[in-house]
């Protein structure tokens, strides 16, 4: 069996996608390569924010944080946010809807400021 990646436009067995259980077919969009690639990319577009990512998970691997409910809506399934990328340990928690709608709110800002 295979699919076709949606960045790449390649027909590739299902072995070459990450599984995802929240798919129809239970894999990924993208296909790995293609993945590794926009990984990559963020890393040198974004050092500063792939360190503290991979500070966070190291933290939350050796149990030196403990992930929490949305600090707005208390939805198990949180993510991460970090308003000081210096500061990698001091974490907000907030779930998929409420860390999009917070990102969203400052690129307004961002513009806003811009703008003026």
């Amino acid at each position: 069996m295979s699919k076709t990646c949606t960045r790449c436009g390649e027909e590739k067995s299902l072995d070459s996608y990450y599984n995802d259980k929240n798919t129809k077919d239970k894999h990924r969009c993208e296909c790995k390569s293609c993945m590794g690639k926009r990984r990559d990319d963020y890393r040198k577009k974004y050092p500063e924010k792939f360190k503290v990512h991979i500070q966070t998970t190291s933290a939350l691997t050796r149990g030196k944080i403990i992930s929490e409910p949305c600090e707005i809506c208390g939805d198990e399934k949180s993510q991460a946010h970090h308003d000081d990328y210096n500061k990698p340990l001091d974490i907000r928690w907030l779930c998929i809807a409420h860390h999009n709608k917070h990102h969203k709110a400052l690129h307004v800002e961002l513009r806003e400021v811009v703008n003026d």
